[in-house]
């Protein structure tokens, strides 16, 4: 099912990435991000009543193309894996 998919993933993304890191440099991270995630996610009601509806469809499509090309780079290394 969809939540053991989840779950593998999940699993081989922390053993890919305590083969690179000890285990107190990844919690570090872990917990900064969540602190600025939480802070940027609580602040988009103010953010998106100070932006006009040109900007923030502007900002959309721009996070899109930068969404789109880190897929497209993931993609390619993984592929130059094998």
């Amino acid at each position: 099912t969809l939540n053991t998919s989840v779950i593998r993933l999940n699993v081989f993304i922390f053993c890919n990435i305590k083969a690179e890191f000890d285990t107190y440099s990844i919690v570090t991270g872990i917990i900064v991000n969540l602190i600025i995630i939480y802070a940027i996610l609580s602040t988009t009601d103010w953010i998106s009543r100070k932006m006009s509806p040109t900007v923030s469809n502007s900002l959309r499509k721009i996070f899109g193309i930068i969404l789109i090309a880190i897929s497209i780079q993931m993609a390619a290394d993984n592929m130059m894996k094998f």
